[in-house]
């Protein structure tokens, strides 16, 4: 009687514990039920927010693309945007683009949607750089004899030949085509070229600045014709027109530009000079000449900045020393000849520009003339850039990349295509 009593009261407890054991494992299996379904769904979420992701990546992406193929459109997108776009028959969810920031910088605000989830992403669009290349073209690079470029090169052609290099010619640095170009036809003989060739992303336009109206000859005072004797010195203190400036051997001419924010203008028919002329102060000079430009050396020791040059006509013949400052040509067809060394810019807007000039350094800076064939030969360098439709390169003649340079305009003004810039994104 004492053993079944025993082994009852055993009996009852281990029901006890089979069903406390049993409400413990059904607790334990739904909280685990519940952490499974919660972190599958979190799982599912997380993918709705990436899908949402892509598609403002997407989106921001084709509206970048239709600018850089399209730069002019700019501005006609500015404050545009389309709402509810399909990416296409697939592909699950919409987004909404906006273009905004300015004609200079377009912003591209692009929100995709995916089953309530959105992502907002910013894409940044800037000007192409004017320093981004040793040399860049629209059309053709042909580079022959000893001739040999230092830095990357870069075209807008994609035609077979577009980039002929012969002789011992050669490129010591990357080489971009235009889109959808061929490497293999493009370029004559890839052996020369030291580093990769590929495609460029789009098109790169860069124009020409506006050539500034001169100065009504009434607007200004009239001095006549000045002549500085050999030897002899003389001084310019005001703004005035000239109609012939001449300076005789060793003669000088200095010319007060004041101080920093003053700009000294001066209008002349014909410029001959076989002496120097200096500026003094921290202003600048801005000379306008009508016909021709002779000259010895010009702001030597000065800055880049302090002297511009506006040239109505077709060649400039520098004699000898050192132009420091900017030279912009009007004319059709422009030649550089002489034997001096330009610290400095030379922006042309015709179709011809030949620099025809002996000496170890033609020009530290940089040669801009969008619409023009550049022809360099000889012996001597430039170093800075270069930017062109199309560029021969003769001799043994050396063109050394080099950015660090001054020049008057800003990237915007001068480059209306565009490049892909900063991407950013929050999480709505």
């Amino acid at each position: 009687m004492l053993v079944h009593q025993v082994l009852k009261n055993e009996k009852g407890s281990a029901i006890v514990l089979v069903l406390i054991i049993t409400g413990v494992l059904t607790v334990l299996g739904a909280s685990l039920l519940h952490y499974s379904l919660t972190d599958n769904q979190q799982v599912i979420n997380d993918e709705k927010r990436m899908q949402a992701y892509y598609l403002a990546r997407s989106g921001a992406e084709a509206v970048a693309d239709y600018i850089m193929k399209n730069p002019e459109e700019a501005d006609n997108l500015l404050g545009k945007d389309a709402e509810d776009v399909k990416l296409d028959d697939e592909t699950e969810g919409t987004f909404d683009v906006e273009v905004t920031g300015t004609s200079e910088v377009p912003i591209i605000v692009s929100t995709g949607h995916v089953d309530g989830f959105e992502r907002t992403v910013r894409l940044t669009l800037v000007p192409h750089s004017l320093g981004d290349y040793a040399v860049f073209c629209n059309s053709i690079i042909d580079i022959r004899g000893g001739a040999k470029i230092k830095g990357n090169v870069g075209t807008n052609a994609t035609a077979e030949d577009s980039i002929k290099l012969s002789g011992n010619s050669s490129i010591d640095g990357n080489v971009q085509i235009g889109p959808g170009g061929d490497p293999e036809t493009v370029v004559t003989d890839s052996s020369r070229i030291t580093k990769e060739i590929s495609q460029l992303d789009s098109e790169r336009e860069y124009v020409v600045p506006e050539f500034p109206t001169f100065p009504d000859v009434t607007d200004l005072i009239d001095k006549g014709s000045l002549t500085v004797e050999n030897n002899a010195d003389f001084t310019i203190t005001e703004d005035g027109y000239y109609d012939e400036i001449n300076i005789g051997n060793n003669g000088s001419l200095t010319i007060n530009v004041g101080n920093d924010n003053d700009i000294r203008k001066i209008r002349v028919g014909s410029f001959y000079s076989k002496g120097k002329i200096e500026l003094h102060g921290t202003g600048k000079l801005v000379l306008y000449v009508d016909n021709s430009f002779t000259s010895d050396s010009v702001n030597e020791g000065g800055s880049v900045e302090s002297l511009e040059v506006y040239y109505k006509g077709n060649d400039i013949h520098l004699t000898g020393g050192l132009f420091c400052g900017t030279i912009f040509s009007d004319s059709v067809s422009f030649k550089l000849s002489g034997n001096g060394t330009i610290n400095g810019n030379i922006i042309a807007k015709g179709d011809s520009v030949v620099i025809d000039m002996t000496g170890n350094e033609q020009l530290k800076g940089a040669l801009f003339a969008p619409e023009a064939t550049i022809a360099l030969g000889g012996n001597a360098e430039l170093n800075g850039l270069v930017v062109a439709d199309t560029v021969v390169i003769t001799g043994n003649y050396g063109l050394n990349y080099d950015d660090e340079i001054y020049f008057p305009y800003d990237d915007q003004d001068v480059c209306i295509s565009f490049r892909k810039g900063l991407w950013s994104d929050k999480i709505n």
